[in-house]
């Protein structure tokens, strides 16, 4: 166990940033099948509950999160509202804006939350694409932010967190 906490908490020195709250624990996220239903060209409907779980783990976590998408020019753009429009600040697009500082590697280094990603949780309907399901992905990976945010010495309020989820 000692062994594991060191480790983490080089990787958290060596290639997490730091801000006023803390080190920046870093989420690649996908926008269509992940934050909207899939609807491409369009911006599809908010998927369940990805708002109010995004906007408390950058609030509790200090999560950093990076729009990993295929989308380019004005569907790009889309994206970008919908996040603004939902009071969910992105920290960067694409690309962990500190990674060049460590590595020459073009892949974003962080946790990557993707319907096409193996293993996580999805809601099938029929006549539908498959999507993230935010409720079950939250009680599997919050643990693991939880553990990470007290390695980088990120200690959120609770009583901020219990009074702003009522």
């Amino acid at each position: 166990m000692k062994k594991e906490k060191r480790h983490l908490e080089k990787e958290i020195k060596d290639c997490y940033s730091a801000n006023e709250q803390g080190y920046i624990i870093p989420i690649n996220l996908d926008f269509d099948g992940c934050c909207v239903e899939h609807c491409f060209p369009y911006v599809g409907e908010t998927n369940g509950n990805v708002v109010k779980i995004l906007q408390r783990w950058i609030e509790r976590y200090n999560v950093g999160l990076i729009l990993n998408t295929s989308r380019s020019s004005a569907y790009l753009d889309d994206a970008i509202n919908w996040f603004e429009k939902n009071n969910i600040c992105l920290w960067a697009i694409g690309k962990n804006p500190t990674q060049e500082t460590w590595t020459d590697s073009n892949k974003s280094y962080g946790f990557y939350i993707d319907d096409m990603c193996a293993g996580i949780p999805l809601i099938e309907e029929d006549g539908k694409r498959p999507r993230v399901d935010w409720d079950k992905l939250c009680e599997l990976f919050e643990p693991t932010l939880e553990k990470i945010a007290k390695s980088c010495g990120n200690t959120p309020n609770l009583e901020d967190y219990i009074s702003n989820s009522k």
